[in-house]
């Protein structure tokens, strides 16, 4: 057994147990190797195993974070396997929470049981008849309320994507800086002398449309710009547009140009509504006039707008039909700006790109296609009349 049980120790076993936190286990089965029999030693290092394993498992990191300030919030972090194992630990880190302190409880947890779902609730009663106050946040991989009325289970993320915030602004802002900002930091470190970023977004301002969601991007990723409608006015019309045309070509060298646009828009229905008679007057005179870098899409759409004709015969309604159109126009109005113009036809911006987000899906027509698509600039024109998706020279989803 000395022997098979020194055959057993080897250099880089040991390295690696030591590494993973399996030392104690590696050395007490070699031992009841040497002094007891192959057969039990390997058992009772099987059954080592299998229980550190389960105590990996079932450990729920649960933590009390003390106020920063005077007026925030005491903080107890869950996260893990949430079973009536961790209901000792839990209990003991509920109380550490003085009587009548407002805190809020982060839970991260990829399983909850009945048990500590209701251990957690009965302190949460228990905290709010002292004065204080207690808020549960939810942003792991199960459903807290589920464990009240069946087995655990796993969910898909509730963060990804985000959902609405439902509380106040500064609220948002607390929880950002409570639960990711320590996150976000590294990315933006290498950021904070200067930025690189590869494409200039040209997007509406709509509060439903977030670019860097998207298009999976981060921080540093997209040069953004927002407006009602998301057009690309002609040159001279506004300095805005004109000067991040300009710092985006010329200034950051960015490689793509995006337009993209959005079904049910607004701008789009605004458009439409003024057609059929509307007075838009109460919005004021500028909302008039910016509009008016919109008309000639809808221009083109009375005229039959190859990209209108197809939108409506794949089933899409006006206001979307329009919103393709729209986009095309915007796209070939680049071409003739005398920034991106040169620098489309030049290669210095190798990609002009447009896209039609999809808000949702009507029950009378397919969901609308999310697409971009590339051309060479001596086919762009031909390019800029197809909706988006089905442009021949190839789509990306």
């Amino acid at each position: 057994m000395v022997v098979i049980g020194a055959r057993l120790i080897k250099v880089a076993d040991i390295r690696t147990s030591l590494r993973t936190g399996d030392l104690a286990i590696y050395a007490v089965t070699v031992i009841c190797v040497v002094f007891l029999n192959l057969l039990e030693g390997v058992m009772i290092g099987l059954a080592l195993a299998a229980a550190h394993v389960l105590w990996r498992v079932l450990r729920a990191p649960i933590h009390v974070h003390r106020p920063a300030v005077p007026s925030s919030p005491w903080r107890v972090t869950i996260a893990g396997s949430c079973s009536f194992f961790a209901l000792p630990k839990l209990n003991g880190v509920l109380q550490s929470v003085p009587a009548g302190a407002d805190a809020v409880v982060e839970l991260n947890a990829d399983n909850v049981d009945h048990s500590f779902r209701e251990a957690l609730l009965a302190w949460q009663l228990q905290h709010q008849a002292t004065g204080g106050t207690v808020n549960l946040e939810e942003h792991g991989n199960t459903v807290f309320q589920d464990a009240a009325h069946q087995a655990p289970r796993r969910e898909d993320a509730t963060e990804l994507p985000l959902p609405p915030r439902t509380e106040p602004l500064l609220d948002g802002i607390n929880k950002y800086h409570r639960r990711s900002a320590h996150q976000v930091r590294p990315l933006v470190h290498d950021l904070a002398e200067g930025q690189n970023p590869d494409s200039l977004f040209v997007a509406c301002i709509d509060s439903r449309v977030n670019p860097n969601l998207i298009t999976s991007s981060g921080p540093g990723d997209l040069l953004t710009l927002r407006n009602i409608g998301n057009v690309v006015c002609s040159h001279g019309q506004d300095a805005s547009i004109d000067s991040a045309l300009s710092f985006a070509v010329n200034g950051l060298g960015v490689q793509s140009l995006v337009i993209c646009g959005h079904s049910n828009c607004g701008a789009m229905k605004a458009l439409l509504a003024e057609a059929d008679g509307a007075d838009h007057s109460s919005l004021g005179p500028a909302f008039g006039r910016w509009l008016d870098h919109a008309r000639p899409s809808h221009t083109a759409v009375l005229a039959g707008h190859p990209v209108g004709r197809q939108a409506a015969a794949a089933g899409y309604g006006t206001a979307d039909q329009l919103a393709m159109v729209n986009v095309a126009v915007q796209l070939a109005k680049l071409q003739d700006h005398p920034v991106a113009g040169p620098a489309l036809e030049g290669g210095a911006v190798p990609r002009a790109c447009s896209m039609t987000l999809p808000l949702q899906a009507s029950s009378g027509s397919r969901p609308m296609a999310s697409r971009t698509w590339t051309q060479p600039l001596k086919q762009r024109s031909r390019a800029a009349h197809w909706p988006a998706g089905s442009c021949p020279g190839g789509s990306v989803p």
